[in-house]
Protein backbone atom coordinates (compact mmCIF):
# COMPACT_ATOMS: atom_id res chain seq x y z
CA UNK A 1 0.00 0.00 0.00
CA UNK A 2 2.97 2.40 1.00
CA UNK A 3 4.71 1.97 -2.49
CA UNK A 4 1.36 3.20 -4.54
CA UNK A 5 1.01 6.03 -2.59
CA UNK A 6 4.88 6.66 -3.13
CA UNK A 7 3.98 5.92 -6.70
CA UNK A 8 0.64 8.39 -6.77
CA UNK A 9 2.73 11.03 -5.50
CA UNK A 10 5.20 11.10 -7.54
CA UNK A 11 2.83 11.70 -10.57
CA UNK A 12 1.23 14.34 -9.25
CA UNK A 13 4.57 16.05 -8.78
CA UNK A 14 5.52 15.51 -11.98
CA UNK A 15 2.21 16.37 -13.82
CA UNK A 16 2.44 20.26 -11.98
CA UNK A 17 6.32 20.41 -13.46
CA UNK A 18 4.96 19.07 -16.96
CA UNK A 19 1.39 21.76 -17.17
CA UNK A 20 3.10 24.82 -16.70
CA UNK A 21 6.21 24.08 -19.77
CA UNK A 22 3.13 22.82 -21.87
CA UNK A 23 1.12 25.99 -21.78
CA UNK A 24 4.49 27.80 -22.02
CA UNK A 25 4.98 26.28 -25.49
CA UNK A 26 1.59 26.20 -26.38
CA UNK A 27 1.00 30.23 -25.99
CA UNK A 28 3.99 31.56 -26.94
CA UNK A 29 3.43 31.82 -31.05
CA UNK A 30 -0.11 33.77 -29.46
CA UNK A 31 0.98 35.88 -27.15
CA UNK A 32 4.20 38.06 -27.53
CA UNK A 33 5.17 41.84 -25.39
CA UNK A 34 5.75 44.75 -27.90
CA UNK A 35 6.94 48.24 -27.95
CA UNK A 36 4.18 51.07 -27.36
CA UNK A 37 4.68 53.37 -29.62
CA UNK A 38 4.17 56.90 -27.45
CA UNK A 39 3.46 59.05 -30.10
CA UNK A 40 0.39 57.53 -30.56
CA UNK A 41 -0.84 58.57 -27.02
CA UNK A 42 -1.65 54.57 -25.94
CA UNK A 43 -1.17 52.32 -23.13
CA UNK A 44 0.65 49.59 -22.95
CA UNK A 45 0.39 46.97 -25.83
CA UNK A 46 0.13 42.95 -26.29
CA UNK A 47 0.35 40.75 -29.37
CA UNK A 48 -2.66 38.30 -29.40
CA UNK A 49 -4.89 36.31 -31.00
CA UNK A 50 -8.18 38.40 -32.65
CA UNK A 51 -10.29 37.09 -30.47
CA UNK A 52 -8.26 36.76 -27.54
CA UNK A 53 -7.66 40.46 -28.34
CA UNK A 54 -11.45 41.42 -28.17
CA UNK A 55 -12.21 39.57 -25.35
CA UNK A 56 -9.57 41.35 -23.26
CA UNK A 57 -10.77 44.89 -24.59
CA UNK A 58 -14.54 43.92 -24.17
CA UNK A 59 -15.33 45.73 -21.15
CA UNK A 60 -12.92 48.46 -21.83
CA UNK A 61 -14.25 49.98 -24.68
CA UNK A 62 -17.33 50.02 -23.66
CA UNK A 63 -16.77 51.77 -20.37
CA UNK A 64 -13.78 54.12 -21.04
CA UNK A 65 -12.64 56.94 -23.05
CA UNK A 66 -8.49 57.79 -24.82
CA UNK A 67 -8.30 59.22 -21.36
CA UNK A 68 -9.45 56.45 -19.00
CA UNK A 69 -12.48 58.18 -18.31
CA UNK A 70 -15.71 56.57 -17.98
CA UNK A 71 -17.74 57.20 -20.79
CA UNK A 72 -20.59 56.18 -23.28
CA UNK A 73 -18.99 55.30 -26.91
CA UNK A 74 -21.24 57.28 -28.04
CA UNK A 75 -20.22 60.55 -26.19
CA UNK A 76 -16.92 60.05 -27.71
CA UNK A 77 -18.04 59.46 -31.31
CA UNK A 78 -20.56 62.44 -32.35
CA UNK A 79 -20.29 61.36 -35.73
CA UNK A 80 -22.31 58.01 -36.40
CA UNK A 81 -19.75 55.76 -37.86
CA UNK A 82 -20.66 53.92 -41.09
CA UNK A 83 -18.47 51.87 -43.13
CA UNK A 84 -18.97 49.87 -46.39
CA UNK A 85 -22.36 49.10 -48.24
CA UNK A 86 -23.99 52.01 -45.85
CA UNK A 87 -23.27 54.72 -48.32
CA UNK A 88 -27.34 55.38 -48.20
CA UNK A 89 -27.21 55.85 -44.41
CA UNK A 90 -24.00 58.64 -44.99
CA UNK A 91 -26.07 60.58 -47.70
CA UNK A 92 -28.93 60.77 -44.84
CA UNK A 93 -26.30 62.13 -41.95
CA UNK A 94 -24.95 64.22 -44.07
CA UNK A 95 -27.87 65.90 -45.84
CA UNK A 96 -29.36 66.64 -42.10
CA UNK A 97 -26.45 69.07 -41.75
CA UNK A 98 -26.91 72.43 -41.99
CA UNK A 99 -25.60 75.05 -44.92
CA UNK A 100 -24.68 77.35 -42.61
CA UNK A 101 -22.78 76.50 -39.25
CA UNK A 102 -21.67 78.61 -36.23
CA UNK A 103 -18.72 77.12 -34.54
CA UNK A 104 -20.14 76.33 -31.32
CA UNK A 105 -22.58 74.14 -33.62
CA UNK A 106 -19.49 72.67 -35.11
CA UNK A 107 -18.29 71.45 -32.05
CA UNK A 108 -21.28 70.48 -30.51
CA UNK A 109 -21.73 68.06 -33.74
CA UNK A 110 -17.99 67.07 -33.84
CA UNK A 111 -17.66 68.82 -37.31
CA UNK A 112 -13.85 70.19 -38.57
CA UNK A 113 -14.10 73.19 -40.28
CA UNK A 114 -11.05 73.17 -42.40
CA UNK A 115 -10.94 76.44 -43.53
CA UNK A 116 -11.51 79.18 -40.50
CA UNK A 117 -9.79 82.30 -38.68
CA UNK A 118 -6.95 81.49 -37.13
CA UNK A 119 -8.09 81.67 -33.81
CA UNK A 120 -10.43 78.80 -34.39
CA UNK A 121 -8.28 76.87 -36.37
CA UNK A 122 -5.96 75.70 -33.72
CA UNK A 123 -9.26 73.96 -31.79
CA UNK A 124 -10.17 72.50 -35.56
CA UNK A 125 -6.13 71.07 -35.99
CA UNK A 126 -6.65 69.42 -32.10
CA UNK A 127 -9.60 67.63 -33.01
CA UNK A 128 -8.18 66.76 -36.16
CA UNK A 129 -4.36 65.21 -34.63
CA UNK A 130 -6.82 63.30 -32.09
CA UNK A 131 -8.76 61.90 -34.88
CA UNK A 132 -5.57 61.08 -36.36
CA UNK A 133 -3.63 59.57 -33.43
CA UNK A 134 -6.15 57.30 -32.41
CA UNK A 135 -6.77 55.53 -36.48
CA UNK A 136 -3.01 55.41 -36.49
CA UNK A 137 -3.01 53.09 -33.41
CA UNK A 138 -5.61 51.39 -35.02
CA UNK A 139 -3.83 50.83 -38.06
CA UNK A 140 -1.36 49.21 -36.19
CA UNK A 141 -3.15 46.92 -34.87
CA UNK A 142 -4.79 45.55 -37.93
CA UNK A 143 -1.91 45.67 -39.74
CA UNK A 144 -1.08 42.78 -41.75
CA UNK A 145 2.41 43.01 -41.07
CA UNK A 146 1.80 41.80 -37.53
CA UNK A 147 1.35 38.21 -37.18
CA UNK A 148 -1.17 38.45 -35.18
CA UNK A 149 -3.53 41.55 -33.99
CA UNK A 150 -1.39 44.23 -31.05
CA UNK A 151 -4.11 44.67 -28.47
CA UNK A 152 -3.35 48.21 -26.50
CA UNK A 153 -5.31 48.74 -23.03
CA UNK A 154 -8.23 50.19 -25.12
CA UNK A 155 -9.11 48.63 -28.91
CA UNK A 156 -8.28 51.50 -31.56
CA UNK A 157 -11.37 49.97 -33.60
CA UNK A 158 -13.61 52.39 -34.51
CA UNK A 159 -13.91 56.29 -35.27
CA UNK A 160 -15.49 58.94 -37.45
CA UNK A 161 -14.94 62.37 -38.27
CA UNK A 162 -16.74 64.86 -40.72
CA UNK A 163 -14.79 67.89 -42.65
CA UNK A 164 -16.55 70.96 -43.57
CA UNK A 165 -14.97 73.55 -46.41
CA UNK A 166 -16.58 75.90 -48.53
CA UNK A 167 -16.38 76.57 -52.11
CA UNK A 168 -15.48 80.42 -53.56
CA UNK A 169 -19.31 80.93 -53.91
CA UNK A 170 -19.42 80.13 -49.92
CA UNK A 171 -21.63 76.82 -50.66
CA UNK A 172 -20.76 74.17 -47.98
CA UNK A 173 -19.28 70.84 -48.80
CA UNK A 174 -19.40 68.33 -46.29
CA UNK A 175 -16.48 65.45 -46.05
CA UNK A 176 -17.33 62.10 -44.56
CA UNK A 177 -14.53 59.68 -43.25
CA UNK A 178 -14.72 56.42 -40.86
CA UNK A 179 -12.23 54.52 -39.93
CA UNK A 180 -13.34 50.62 -39.25
CA UNK A 181 -11.32 47.96 -37.82
CA UNK A 182 -8.10 48.83 -40.36
CA UNK A 183 -10.37 50.41 -43.23
CA UNK A 184 -11.45 54.13 -43.95
CA UNK A 185 -14.61 54.12 -45.96
CA UNK A 186 -14.77 58.30 -47.71
CA UNK A 187 -17.37 60.10 -48.79
CA UNK A 188 -17.63 63.55 -50.44
CA UNK A 189 -20.95 65.53 -50.35
CA UNK A 190 -21.20 68.92 -52.59
CA UNK A 191 -24.69 68.41 -52.70
CA UNK A 192 -25.38 72.12 -51.56
CA UNK A 193 -22.69 73.45 -54.84
CA UNK A 194 -24.65 75.71 -56.96
CA UNK A 195 -22.24 75.32 -59.45
CA UNK A 196 -22.10 71.24 -59.88
CA UNK A 197 -23.76 69.86 -63.20
CA UNK A 198 -27.43 69.33 -62.67
CA UNK A 199 -27.41 66.11 -63.94
CA UNK A 200 -25.01 65.03 -60.67
CA UNK A 201 -26.73 64.49 -57.03
CA UNK A 202 -23.19 66.38 -55.49
CA UNK A 203 -22.76 62.55 -53.45
CA UNK A 204 -19.39 61.15 -54.69
CA UNK A 205 -18.54 57.27 -54.59
CA UNK A 206 -18.34 55.44 -51.53
CA UNK A 207 -14.34 55.18 -51.53
CA UNK A 208 -12.56 52.54 -49.45
CA UNK A 209 -8.49 53.08 -48.31
CA UNK A 210 -6.00 51.78 -46.12
CA UNK A 211 -3.75 54.23 -45.32
CA UNK A 212 -3.46 57.47 -43.60
CA UNK A 213 -0.46 59.33 -43.99
CA UNK A 214 0.92 63.16 -42.66
CA UNK A 215 3.04 64.89 -45.95
CA UNK A 216 4.98 67.81 -44.84
CA UNK A 217 5.21 70.24 -48.03
CA UNK A 218 8.04 72.58 -48.08
CA UNK A 219 7.89 75.92 -49.87
CA UNK A 220 9.53 75.39 -53.33
CA UNK A 221 10.04 72.04 -52.78
CA UNK A 222 8.92 71.06 -56.25
CA UNK A 223 11.90 72.87 -57.58
CA UNK A 224 14.31 71.08 -55.29
CA UNK A 225 12.81 67.95 -56.62
CA UNK A 226 13.34 68.58 -60.33
CA UNK A 227 17.27 68.64 -59.00
CA UNK A 228 16.87 65.04 -57.82
CA UNK A 229 15.67 66.00 -54.37
CA UNK A 230 18.93 68.39 -52.81
CA UNK A 231 18.14 67.41 -49.63
CA UNK A 232 21.02 70.06 -48.23
CA UNK A 233 18.75 72.70 -50.01
CA UNK A 234 15.03 71.24 -49.02
CA UNK A 235 16.80 71.21 -45.46
CA UNK A 236 16.59 75.07 -45.14
CA UNK A 237 13.02 75.09 -46.64
CA UNK A 238 10.41 77.17 -44.40
CA UNK A 239 7.46 74.37 -44.07
CA UNK A 240 4.07 75.64 -46.49
CA UNK A 241 1.79 73.01 -44.94
CA UNK A 242 0.70 69.63 -43.50
CA UNK A 243 -1.30 67.76 -45.40
CA UNK A 244 -2.96 64.11 -44.64
CA UNK A 245 -3.65 61.64 -47.30
CA UNK A 246 -5.45 58.67 -47.89
CA UNK A 247 -4.12 55.66 -49.56
CA UNK A 248 -5.28 52.52 -51.19
CA UNK A 249 -2.88 50.60 -50.06
CA UNK A 250 -1.89 49.08 -46.36
CA UNK A 251 1.35 49.81 -44.73
CA UNK A 252 2.67 52.46 -47.11
CA UNK A 253 6.11 54.07 -46.26
CA UNK A 254 7.03 57.37 -46.50
CA UNK A 255 8.95 56.83 -49.81
CA UNK A 256 6.31 55.58 -51.34
CA UNK A 257 4.10 58.41 -50.31
CA UNK A 258 6.49 60.90 -52.27
CA UNK A 259 6.59 58.77 -55.11
CA UNK A 260 2.72 58.92 -55.07
CA UNK A 261 1.33 62.17 -54.83
CA UNK A 262 1.45 64.28 -57.90
CA UNK A 263 2.50 61.48 -59.87
CA UNK A 264 0.30 60.88 -63.04
CA UNK A 265 1.13 57.11 -63.03
CA UNK A 266 -1.36 57.47 -60.04
CA UNK A 267 -5.25 58.74 -59.81
CA UNK A 268 -6.23 61.35 -58.05
CA UNK A 269 -9.15 60.00 -55.96
CA UNK A 270 -8.65 56.20 -56.83
CA UNK A 271 -4.67 55.55 -55.41
CA UNK A 272 -5.26 58.79 -52.87
CA UNK A 273 -7.15 61.79 -51.74
CA UNK A 274 -5.92 64.73 -49.90
CA UNK A 275 -8.90 64.69 -47.31
CA UNK A 276 -7.07 67.55 -44.88
CA UNK A 277 -4.27 70.06 -44.54
CA UNK A 278 -2.96 73.15 -42.62
CA UNK A 279 -0.63 75.55 -42.66
CA UNK A 280 2.50 75.70 -40.78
Amino acid sequence: MEYFLKKIKKQILAAFIILPIAVSILGCGMETKTTVDTKSGVGSSTRVGITSCKAVNKDIISTTDDTGNSKNTDQINKVPIYGKKQKEKIKKYLSSLPDKITVKEAKKRGIIIASYNDKEKKRFKKDWMDFYRYVKAGEKQYSTKNEAIICYAKLHDKRAITILDYTVEGDACYTYLSFIKGKYYMLRDSSRDNFKAPTLDGYSDLMTYKSLRKYIKYIGEDAIYNLKEDKHVKDKLSIESTQFYLFKKQDITNKKVKKIIGNPNYNYLDDYYNIFGFDA
